[in-house]
C-alpha cells in the first residue's frame, strides 16, 4: 500500500525508483523512529511528585493592590484590579466563579524543579497517589505561573485541613507520540508536496534540486517593510525574500543577532499571503513566533492599515499560556473568533433589510447554533497559522493531518517558516513540515542548539553495554570518588555465590589490573591479600566470619542499601570507618558512602550522555577534553573493533539528538568513526552549489553599540558578520557617568572559603552587587527618561536557575511586588526583566546584567554558543558581574573566557572585592 503512495511522488518515473526510495526513507527514519521510541518507553506510566501550599487568594489581590499603590497612588481602589495583567485576572474570575482550592507550588532546591513545575502547569489534571488512579484526582481549574499559583476543583476529606499536600502528575507522552506519528506518516503515506523532505533521506549526489528562475516577483513600490534599499543589509534580505518565494522546495536565511531576520519573515509573510499563499510560521520558543507577530502589528508602523487588510493570522496556543504575549494573544484562535463573531453579529444586526442568509447567520450567532462549524470555517479562511513546532498540533486539522492522512482533507500550506531554527531538531521540525509545500529555514548555528534532555539520550545508550560491564564501572566509579592519595578499600556484600561468579569480577584483574580477595567458607584468607585489596568480596557469613582480619578503611557496596545498613548493626565488632577527606581549605569530612551493587552515583549511560551534550556544545571550539573523557569510559576490555562500533553508537545518538535542522542542511552530521559511504544531505548537507540558489547570510547587525559587538563578532564570527552598520554608535549613545564604557565588569569576589563550600550554582554576592547598581541606576532614570520610549529595559540575565531564584527573592524584596520576572517602576523609568539566558535568545534589552556565578569552575560557561547569545543581547549597555581573575588567571580550559576577561581593560572594572 506504502509503494502507491512513492509512485504518485513528483519525477517518480517507475516502481523501481518508487521502491528505491521508499527502502531509503525507511532506513534514513529508523534510527529517528527508535530513538523517540526508547524515549517513550523510559518516561510511560513514570510519576512526578510534587509539593503545594495552600493560600489565600484573596490576601494575595490585597497585596498586589497596594503594590499599584505603592506604583501609583491617583489609581483608585476600584481600579487597581484593572490594572493587574490579562493572565492574573483570568485566574482570578476562575477562582471566584468556581469553588477552587488555591495552592502555591512550594519552590524546592533540586534540578528538575522547573522542568516538574512546566510540566504540572500543562497538565489538566493532579493526583493524590502516586499509582494514578481515575478516583482520587481532581481537575486543575486554573494555572498562573508567575506566582506558581494553581487552583484544583476537588480535595480528599483527609486534604480538607492541610496546608500542605503532595500531588502527582504522569509524565506527558504528547509531544514524543506526535513526534513519532509524524515519522510514521511520512514513511507510510507521503504526499507529493513531502518530495522535498524525501530528498534530504537520498544520496546527495543524485538529488536534482533545479535552479531558481532568475526573476524579480516584487517591484520597488511593493516592499513593505524593506522600503530602504540603502540600509545596509536591505539588499540581501530582498533577494532571500525573492527566493523564499520563488523555491520549489528550501530557502535557508542565516544571520547573526540584530541583524533584521525578524524583519525578512515579515516582508516573506506579507508578499506571500499577497499572492494567495497559506503561511504556516513556527518556533520552538513562544518568543520567536510573539516577535514576528509582533512586528507585523505594530499599529506605529506607517504600512499598518495595509497589514490588516491583507493578513487574517490565527495564534495557536492555551488561553491561559503565560508565556504568550499581550498582543499575540489577541490573534488566539478563541479570542480572536469570540472578537470576530460580535464583529458579524453587531454589523448584521445594524442592517435595515438583512438578506435571508444574513438572517439565518444572526440566528445562529444569537443562540449558539452550529457555532462550531462557523468556528472552523473561520479557522480555515486564515491566511497566517502561527505557534510553535509542537502547539501547533492543537490547530483542528493540522493535529488530524497525522492521523488521518490518507484521506488529505487538508489543503497542504504553500509555505512553512521555521524561525529560530538552531533550537529546533529535525524530528521536532518534521511534524510542521509535512503538512506544507515550501520549507524556509530561518536562524544562527552560532547561537543556541536545541534543548535535550540528558535522560533521554542515556536511555537510548543504556543498552550498548553488558549489564556486567556497568559493575565494573561502578566499582570503578567507587575508586574516583576520593583523592588518589585516599582511594578506598571497598567491600562488596553479596550472599549469593552464582551472582558473585556471574558478574565477572575477573574483568577488574585482567584488565585494570586491580588485585582483589575473594572471602570464602572453606579457604581463609591471608592477611596480605585482605589488605593488599582493592575489593574485597564476599557475604554476610564470610564477612562476619572473618570480621576481626578487616581493615579499617572499607567503603561498602551492597545490593541492598537497607542490607548494608541491618550488617552494620548484626555483626557485632565489625568496625566500618570511611576516609575522611581532610581539605587544606575546608577541613571538611565527607559523609559515609553506601553504593548499591547494580546502581551508582552516576550509571555509565548517564557519565556518557552529559559528557556527549558538552562535546557536542563545544564543537566548534578546539577543546577535545569531553571527547577524551568519553573515551577513557570506553570498556578497555573491548576489542579494537568493538570499540570502535561502540564510539560510532555513541556518536550515532549524538546525531539523532543534538544538531538543529539548519545545521544539518548546512553542515551535516556524520561520525568520526563511520565507514558508511551514503552521502545524504541530513549526514553531509546541502552541496555548494545548492547552497548558492537556496542560502543567504545576513551580516550586518542593527543592534548593539560597537563596543558590545566587537568580542562576539571577532570570536564567533571570524569578522565576517555581525558588522556594525554606520551611525550605530551614535545611536546607542549612553551617558551614564558610572560606566566609561558600554561593556564593562563588575569585580565581584567571593571569599574562598565560601567558593569551595558552596555546591550550588548560585552567588549571593553578585546578587547583591547587581541590585546595588540597580539602586544607583535608578537614580539616573528617574532624570535621563530613554529617548524613544522612555522607559529603560533592564535584563538581569544569569547563567544557572538556582542564581536566578536568588535574584528574584532580591528583586522581589527590593520592588516590594510578588512578580516573577518583570519588575516594573514607571515613575522611575525603569523596568527589570529576570531571565536565564537559556530562555533570553530572541530577545534583547537597553541595559544587560550578565551574572557568571562560578568561583571554583568553569560549567557550561564555556560554550561559545551560549555565551555568543549572552553577550549579544544589550543594545547601549552590557555589565558583566563576576570574579574577574578567577576567569583571567585562574587554570581552566576556557581559552575563551580568559579572552573575554582581558578584552576589557583595566579603566572599565568595577571592584566590588573591597568591600565597596
Amino acid at each position: 500500500m506504502s509503494e502507491l503512495y512513492y509512485q504518485k511522488l513528483p519525477g517518480v518515473r517507475s516502481k523501481d525508483e518508487a521502491r528505491e526510495i521508499m527502502f531509503k526513507t525507511f532506513y534514513g527514519l529508523k534510527p529517528y523512529f527508535d530513538f523517540i521510541t526508547k524515549n517513550l518507553k523510559r518516561i510511560s506510566g513514570k510519576t512526578i511528585r510534587i509539593n503545594l501550599k495552600r493560600v489565600d487568594i484573596e490576601k494575595i489581590i490585597l497585596e498586589e493592590k497596594n503594590n499599584i499603590k505603592n506604583e501609583n497612588e491617583k489609581i483608585l481602589d476600584y481600579e487597581r484590579e484593572k490594572s493587574f495583567d490579562r493572565l492574573f485576572r483570568k485566574f482570578i474570575e476562575k477562582v471566584r466563579k468556581k469553588d477552587c482550592y488555591v495552592f502555591k507550588i512550594i519552590e524546592e532546591d533540586k534540578d528538575t524543579f522547573d522542568r516538574d513545575r512546566e510540566k504540572l502547569f500543562n497538565s489538566n489534571k493532579i493526583y493524590f497517589s502516586p499509582k494514578i488512579t481515575q478516583h482520587h484526582y481532581s481537575r486543575i481549574i486554573g494555572v498562573y505561573p508567575p506566582y506558581n499559583l494553581i487552583a484544583l476543583g476537588f480535595l480528599p476529606e483527609k486534604k480538607l485541613e492541610s496546608n500542605e499536600i503532595s500531588v502527582y502528575i504522569r509524565e506527558n507522552t504528547y509531544v514524543l507520540d506526535k513526534i513519532r506519528e509524524a515519522l510514521r506518516t511520512l514513511e507510510n503515506s507521503p504526499q507529493p508536496y513531502n518530495r522535498a523532505l524525501l530528498k534530504l533521506l537520498e544520496n546527495k549526489d543524485f538529488v536534482n534540486f533545479n535552479d531558481l528562475p532568475d526573476t524579480k516577483l516584487i517591484k520597488n513600490d511593493e516592499w513593505i517593510f524593506l522600503k530602504d534599499i540603502s540600509r545596509k543589509g536591505t539588499d540581501i534580505q530582498r533577494e532571500f525574500v525573492n527566493m523564499a518565494l520563488t523555491t520549489p522546495d528550501f530557502a535557508i536565511l542565516e544571520g547573526p543577532p540584530g541583524s533584521g531576520k525578524t524583519t525578512t519573515i515579515c516582508e516573506i509573510i506579507f508578499q506571500a499571503i499577497k499572492r494567495n499563499m497559506r503561511v504556516l510560521l513556527v518556533a520552538s520558543t513562544h518568543v520567536a513566533v510573539d516577535n514576528v507577530l509582533e512586528k507585523l502589528f505594530d499599529n506605529t508602523f506607517e504600512d499598518f492599515n495595509k497589514i490588516k487588510e491583507t493578513i487574517l493570522p490565527i495564534r495557536i496556543g492555551k488561553q491561559d499560556n503565560w508565556k504568550i504575549s499581550e498582543l499575540a494573544s489577541q490573534f488566539q484562535y478563541e479570542n480572536f473568533w469570540e472578537f470576530e463573531k460580535e464583529k458579524i453579529y453587531n454589523f448584521i444586526s445594524n442592517l435595515k433589510n438583512p438578506t435571508k442568509a444574513q438572517k439565518r447567520l444572526l440566528k445562529i450567532l444569537r443562540k449558539n447554533v452550529d457555532s462550531d462549524f462557523l468556528a472552523k470555517s473561520f479557522l480555515r479562511s486564515a491566511n497566517l497559522v502561527c505557534g510553535t513546532t509542537i502547539g501547533i498540533l492543537a490547530h483542528p486539522e493540522i493535529g488530524a493531518l497525522i492521523n488521518v492522512r490518507r484521506s488529505g482533507i487538508l489543503q497542504p500550506y504553500d509555505l512553512i517558516i521555521l524561525d529560530e531554527a538552531s533550537k529546533t531538531t529535525f524530528q521536532e521540525f518534521l511534524v510542521s513540515a509535512i503538512t506544507g509545500n515550501k520549507l524556509i529555514i530561518v536562524g544562527d548555528i552560532f547561537q543556541l542548539p536545541p534543548y535535550v534532555e540528558e535522560e533521554g539520550v542515556s536511555s537510548s545508550i543504556e543498552h550498548f553495554m553488558e549489564p556486567n560491564s556497568n559493575l565494573v564501572n561502578l566499582l570503578m566509579n567507587v575508586r574516583n570518588v576520593t583523592p588518589r592519595k585516599l582511594q578506598p578499600r571497598c567491600l562488596v556484600i553479596e550472599d549469593n555465590q552464582n551472582k558473585i561468579n556471574s558478574l565477572n569480577f575477573s574483568l577488574l584483574q585482567d584488565v585494570y589490573d586491580i588485585p582483589i580477595c575473594f572471602l570464602e567458607d572453606d579457604s581463609p584468607p591471608t592477611i596480605s591479600d585482605l589488605w593488599g585489596a582493592s575489593f574485597i568480596i564476599g557475604s554476610k557469613n564470610t564477612i562476619e566470619k572473618y570480621q576481626d582480619l578487616l581493615p579499617a578503611n572499607l567503603c561498602l557496596i551492597c545490593d541492598n542499601e537497607k542490607g548494608a545498613l541491618k550488617l552494620l548493626t548484626d555483626i557485632k565488632g565489625l568496625n566500618l570507618h570511611y576516609y575522611s577527606y581532610k581539605n587544606r581549605l575546608l577541613q571538611e569530612k565527607i559523609k559515609p558512602r553506601e553504593f548499591r551493587l547494580y546502581r551508582q552515583d552516576e550509571d555509565w549511560e548517564s557519565s556518557i550522555s552529559w559528557r556527549l551534550n558538552r562535546d557536542f556544545e563545544l564543537r566548534f571550539s578546539e577543546n577535545d577534553f569531553y571527547q577524551e573523557q568519553i573515551q577513557e569510559r570506553i570498556p578497555k576490555w573491548l576489542s579494537k573493533e568493538d570499540r570502535k562500533k561502540l564510539l560510532y553508537d555513541i556518536d550515532e545518538i549524538k546525531k539523532l539528538a543534538f544538531p538543529s535542522i539548519i545545521e544539518l542542511l548546512q553542515k551535516g552530521f556524520r561520525s568520526k568513526y563511520s565507514r558508511r559511504r551514503d552521502k545524504t544531505i541530513l549526514n553531509d548537507g546541502f552541496n555548494e552549489e545548492v547552497l548558492k540558489t537556496r542560502h543567504r547570510k545576513l551580516r550586518y547587525q542593527h543592534r548593539m553599540h560597537s563596543d558590545i559587538s566587537f568580542f562576539p563578532r571577532k570570536k564567533f564570527y571570524s569578522e565576517e558578520a555581525l558588522i556594525d552598520v554606520p551611525n550605530i554608535s551614535n545611536e546607542r549613545e549612553f551617558n551614564y557617568p558610572r560606566y566609561q564604557n558600554h561593556v564593562c565588569w563588575l569585580d565581584v569576589r567571593m571569599p574562598r572559603r565560601m567558593a569551595y563550600k558552596n555546591k550550588k550554582n548560585n552567588n549571593k554576592y553578585e546578587a547583591k552587587a547587581i541590585i546595588r547598581e540597580l539602586k544607583k541606576l535608578r537614580n539616573w532614570t528617574k532624570i535621563n527618561p530613554h529617548p524613544h520610549n522612555n522607559c529603560w529595559h533592564i535584563a538581569i540575565l544569569p547563567f544557572y536557575k538556582s542564581q536566578e531564584n536568588l535574584l528574584r527573592e532580591d528583586l522581589q524584596r527590593y520592588f516590594r511586588s510578588n512578580k516573577f520576572r518583570t519588575f516594573q517602576k514607571r515613575r522611575d523609568n525603569m523596568q527589570v526583566e529576570l531571565c536565564v539566558i537559556d530562555r533570553f535568545q530572541g530577545h534583547e534589552a537597553d541595559i544587560v546584567f550578565l551574572s557568571l556565578v562560578q568561583n571554583r569552575r568553569i560549567g557550561f560557561l564555556d560554550c561559545p554558543n551560549r555565551l555568543n547569545v549572552a553577550l549579544t543581547r544589550a543594545k547601549y549597555q552590557l555589565i558583566i558581574v563576576g570574579n574577574r581573575k578567577y576567569f583571567a588567571y585562574r587554570k581552566h580550559r576556557s581559552d575563551l573566557l580568559k579572552e573575554l576577561v582581558l578584552s576589557i581593560s583595566d579603566n572599565n572594572v568595577i571592584k566590588y572585592w573591597k568591600g565597596e
